[in-house]
């Protein structure tokens, strides 16, 4: 079987690959083209729908993401497909002191590695008292969030290992998070389109690498644990955007309501506002979800 797969926006050549694994079909030969082809005239091509490219067009660095697609095989039937997008969004609340200690949470105009306590350092024996401000802060999001506020929350420990994370996990919140259920509106075609929220939670932020090079070439990495322990609020969407457009105007929104509550600069430049992507595809009309990549 052959088909061609044509994308109606530039896309990330990672995205691609793994949004098709669900497919997992080695017989299908490919033929990708992307926005690329019409700037170049050099298409990406598969070697199978889970392959690697055997020829990569220039310029098909990631813009964001995907608008609908259409797959067409040989019995001539067209196969409308859909992007899917949840949007965690994370914020640095502007608090004056840390989540879990008393160092101040302005680090960044401090030289490295001054702003930090056993706490912070994640020294034996040392116990976190949490930050009262925070916690307003997040009951205030969530309020303006249309959310539901928690009678009763509780932090996790989230266990991974990296570099920056100083006491080998964070201190999270998952199961019962202080705000849940709210949502925010978007305009789809014409109509406002409510995406929810499943939750706003608290956490702590992590240290801070810088990668650089010596004389001789060779990489290396300096720590500055500044930023290790600062009040750090996650905001879950559900999975209810449906285009790039869609996901600017949720972002948009949710900046400026952190800024018009004072409880984020919500600076962009500074780390202050960031956000990871998860974005799948389906077939259109379908309610079930494809294969998840974050971005």
């Amino acid at each position: 079987m052959a088909c061609d797969i044509t994308f109606r926006a530039t896309s990330n050549l990672a995205f691609l690959v793994n949004s098709f694994r669900q497919v997992r079909n080695p017989s299908i030969a490919t033929t990708v083209t992307t926005t690329a082809e019409v700037e170049t005239g050099m298409p990406l091509i598969f070697d199978n729908i889970c392959g690697l490219p055997t020829a990569v067009a220039p310029r098909t660095r990631p813009l964001v993401y995907l608008k609908p697609i259409s797959l067409h095989g040989h019995g001539g039937q067209t196969l409308e497909w859909e992007p899917v997008i949840g949007l965690e969004v994370h914020a640095q609340l502007l608090t004056k002191s840390k989540m879990f200690c008393t160092c101040p949470a302005n680090y960044q105009d401090s030289s490295p590695n001054t702003t930090v306590c056993p706490v912070c350092l994640a020294m034996p024996g040392v116990l976190p008292v949490i930050n009262q401000q925070a916690v307003e802060f997040v009951i205030m999001t969530g309020l303006a969030l249309n959310c539901s506020i928690a009678e009763r929350a509780q932090f996790d420990r989230k266990s991974y290992s990296y570099p920056d994370l100083m006491k080998g996990y964070q201190i999270t919140q998952f199961e019962s998070p202080i705000s849940y259920d709210g949502w925010l509106t978007v305009e789809r075609e014409g109509v406002q389109q409510k995406v929810g929220v499943t939750r706003a939670h608290l956490e702590e932020d992590v240290a801070k690498l810088q990668h650089s090079r010596d004389g001789a070439g060779e990489g290396y990495a300096l720590m500055d644990v500044n930023r290790a322990g600062v009040p750090l609020m996650e905001v879950v969407g559900e999975p209810d955007l449906r285009t790039a457009d869609e996901a600017r105007e949720y972002m948009t929104k949710l900046r400026s309501i952190l800024r018009y509550i004072g409880v984020s600069t919500a600076d962009m430049d500074q780390g202050s506002f960031r956000c990871d992507a998860n974005v799948s595809v389906r077939p259109k009309g379908s309610e079930e979800y494809g294969t998840k990549v974050e971005v």
